[in-house]
């Protein structure tokens, strides 16, 4: 049986529930956010053009986007800080330009704790090489986040478009042969892009980031490319990695959304089938093995038009799911979704065990055109 006869089997069968333990999972019980601040306007400068955010589970956000353009140009970043127990997001646009012009880019952060504390960020975009479909991407370490990254020299991966990156917060420790004390966080990073510039193939990578303190120079390195096999296509995907399980969202034909969980091994992940979730545009995607939550758009309006953000919040899943009713949070455009603080795996990073997860979305006032940053912050009780 040949590839593409697989893929037409495998459809029909899902669509009859028979393929996987989804079919016998039901729908996951909803998570309600609390949301304490919503659509406050972030105070730089800065006009911003579909904007991604990541956090560290302690407090540290970064976002990164095209400064003052729609197209392959300058890319900026802004960095902020979420107090504990507030509902202000304070920082500063660091005005550097990371490379010489890129598109669509993406973030994910990490934060550890063990044998010291410190982060790391993980960027990818499309570069103004090969007809704008190069991949690139950059990576930073800290141990204070401050106002400004110091970002690696950024290496091409692959050719494609919309990327999205992901750093799994599970990470473990590693050591030089010479030494048996612990030197390194290592940790897997998870990249999902679209083969074609609309809807398309899409395609991943996952990757191996290792911080070093002293022993040796710290590294992102990728394995390499995969189609995902279901779906066949889709746009504007966006991934989130826990302990090793993937899930992505993206649109699919005719504003629909769907997603696929996959379980990473080396530099590859096992998909399960793709599954529509709802309708609706640019969906983000974000998990902490704890909870599971996403936002999106309801329409794809106009240039300086807005429409209404909804959200889905569940438990983070052992099985296939279904995200339930979406609920209204904000209008605006362009939403991006992370934790600024996580009780993932007991560990301290920020609120104490029992206390609630606190959420950050970032998105701006208006499809189509840059403008200004909005965030909305929250809770999951």
């Amino acid at each position: 049986m040949n590839r593409q006869t697989w893929k037409r089997l495998a459809i029909w069968f899902a669509l009859l529930g028979l393929l996987t333990p989804a079919a016998l999972s039901g729908i996951a019980q909803a998570q309600s956010i609390t949301w304490l601040d919503q659509g406050t306007r972030v105070t730089i400068d800065t006009n911003w053009y579909m904007p991604k955010t990541a956090a560290d589970f302690n407090g540290d956000v970064v976002v990164m986007g095209l400064d003052q353009g729609t197209s392959l140009g300058p890319m900026d970043y802004w960095v902020g800080r979420n107090p504990l127990s507030e509902t202000s997001l304070d920082g500063t646009s660091s005005g550097t330009q990371i490379t010489s012009g890129g598109f669509a880019p993406s973030v994910g952060m990490l934060w550890y704790t063990n044998n010291g504390t410190g982060g790391a960020v993980v960027e990818t975009h499309q570069g103004g090489q090969d007809s704008g479909t190069a991949l690139w991407s950059e990576f930073a370490s800290y141990f204070s986040l401050g106002t400004s990254l110091k970002f690696a020299d950024a290496q091409k991966y692959d050719e494609g478009y919309y990327p999205s990156v992901a750093v799994d917060p599970n990470y473990y420790e590693t050591s030089t042969p010479e030494s048996d004390i612990p030197q390194a966080v290592v940790t897997s990073v998870v990249e999902v892009h679209q083969e074609g510039p609309g809807n398309s193939e899409l395609w991943y990578h996952v990757g191996t980031l290792a911080i070093w303190w002293e022993a040796e120079p710290s590294s992102l390195t990728w394995g390499k490319a995969y189609p995902i096999d279901f779906p066949t296509s889709g746009s504007f995907p966006s991934v989130t990695v826990c302990n090793g399980t993937a899930i992505e969202v993206h649109e699919g034909a005719s504003g629909t959304l769907w997603y696929s969980m996959g379980t990473v091994s080396g530099d590859q992940i096992s998909w399960g089938l793709n599954r529509q979730y709802d309708v609706g545009y640019n969906p983000s995607i974000v998990g902490d093995c704890n909870y599971l939550v996403e936002v999106h758009q309801a329409d794809s309006p106009a240039a300086g038009v807005a429409t209404n953000l909804w959200y889905h919040s569940i438990p983070f899943p052992t099985g296939y799911f279904s995200f339930g009713t979406a609920t209204k949070y904000d209008v605006g455009c362009s939403p991006s979704i992370a934790f600024a603080y996580s009780n993932y795996n007991g560990e301290y990073n920020g609120p104490p065990p029992g206390f609630p997860e606190y959420l950050v979305e970032t998105h701006t006032g208006a499809c189509g055109e840059t403008d200004h940053l909005y965030f909305d912050y929250g809770w999951i009780p």
